[in-house]
């Protein structure tokens, strides 16, 4: 229960919390348990948006959904695309990439990631059927279980 605990500790702002001696190695650990976590928190988004489009026009139901999104996941996933996107799209030596992602300010370039990215899910949400729970699960699904065998993979830094 301490892994399951530790996943959805890491992944989301559920109040599960996080094991009190929590140390670096239990995020491993806890991967198995990451497509678990992918499941709840897809469902969850698609109701939601089950919700808010029985009260308000597609579009907004969309922006509201994706609220719920970010607040669910506590934005680590566009925190992340943030930095990504300042440090790939600069033109800059690898050394200096990796300096600008580890700066914690958001760049132009970052802003205008999380804006395109942001903007093209709110559409994409807006144009939903009412038959998209799957749809929407899976995706988180597979996002999550997708941590797993990226965690294989060298680190960007030395």
């Amino acid at each position: 229960m301490r892994n399951l605990r530790t996943a959805f500790g890491l992944l989301t702002t559920l109040p599960f919390g996080m094991p009190e001696d929590w140390r670096p190695g239990d995020s491993g650990r806890a991967g198995i348990w990451y497509p678990l976590v992918g499941i709840v928190v897809g469902g969850l988004i698609w109701l939601s948006w089950r919700v808010f489009i029985l009260y308000f026009p597609p579009l907004i139901a969309g922006v509201l959904t994706l609220v719920a999104w970010a607040v669910l996941t506590g934005g680590l996933h566009l925190d992340g695309l943030a930095d990504c996107c300042d440090a790939l799209l600069v033109s800059a030596t690898p050394e200096k990439r990796l300096e600008i992602m580890k700066d914690p300010h958001l760049g132009a370039f970052g802003g205008i990631g999380l804006l395109l990215v942001l903007f093209s899910k709110a559409a994409a949400l807006s144009s939903l059927t009412p038959s998209a729970g799957l749809g929407i699960i899976l995706a988180a699904t597979l996002s999550r279980w997708f941590i797993l065998p990226a965690g294989l993979l060298p680190l960007a830094h030395p």
